[in-house]
């Protein structure tokens, strides 16, 4: 929003992409949500969210970041335990959150780390004059268990190692929970917490889980796929 500084810009995220991007893009009076990667760049906020949420894959920018009025870059499941590490970041807008890294959810901490002093101070603002941001108390927890997960690294309690080691047996759990003839993992990318699931002899994929109490989104709502998709 901060990004979003005059009439007719565009949020473009590449599909699937997460399904509140959209709500996002469509929200001020002078941004809307596009997929259209043929736009031109000087109206585009690009979203790169690695690794992308529903598939898992590892992702990149399908504008020219020097092209662009902005990229963000949602690294929010970009850790150890979810995926390969495989290089180190300096992106000039890098997002995070303490519930994808720890599941503490409640206390709803997230924080960006951003190059440019003057986008920074305007996103403080922006934050401060829509809710002020997280409380004290939930900022504090957050430091805590941070510090926690940093005395843990290399022994024998490393989060991160006993992360990983519970979602593989998640992934695991998953497979052998899903009929090959009647589901299968849609280009997934297995570690994060989340799959993109193809159903196969159903008209609606989403409305068969739900009717056994399983929770997921339709694959419409995140860009691609369509009734067979969850």
């Amino acid at each position: 929003h901060v990004l979003a500084k005059r009439k007719g810009m565009k949020l473009f995220s590449a599909v699937p992409y997460w399904d509140v991007f959209e709500q996002i893009g469509n929200s001020p009076d002078n941004l809307t949500f596009t997929t259209d990667a043929t736009l031109d760049p000087s109206n585009i906020i690009e979203v790169v969210t690695s690794p992308n949420n529903p598939n898992g894959h590892t992702t990149s920018a399908q504008y020219p970041p020097s092209t662009v009025a902005g990229t963000v870059h949602d690294f929010v499941y970009n850790w150890p335990h979810m995926t390969a590490m495989t290089r180190k970041h300096a992106e000039d807008v890098m997002v995070f959150s303490l519930s994808k890294l720890t599941g503490y959810s409640a206390s709803r901490v997230g924080w960006a780390l951003i190059k440019d002093r003057d986008l920074a101070e305007d996103v403080s603002g922006h934050i401060f004059l829509n809710g002020q941001g997280a409380g004290v108390e939930a900022q504090y927890r957050a430091v805590e268990v941070l510090r926690s997960i940093r005395r843990s690294l290399k022994t024998d309690d490393d989060f991160f190692a006993s992360a990983n080691e519970t979602f593989s047996k998640r992934w695991q759990q998953l497979k052998a929970a899903l009929d090959p003839s009647r589901f299968t993992l849609q280009d997934t990318v297995e570690g994060p917490p989340f799959a993109w699931v193809r159903c196969h002899g159903t008209a609606n994929c989403a409305k068969d889980f739900q009717a056994a109490k399983i929770g997921v989104g339709a694959g419409s709502d995140y860009g691609g796929g369509g009734a067979g998709d969850a």
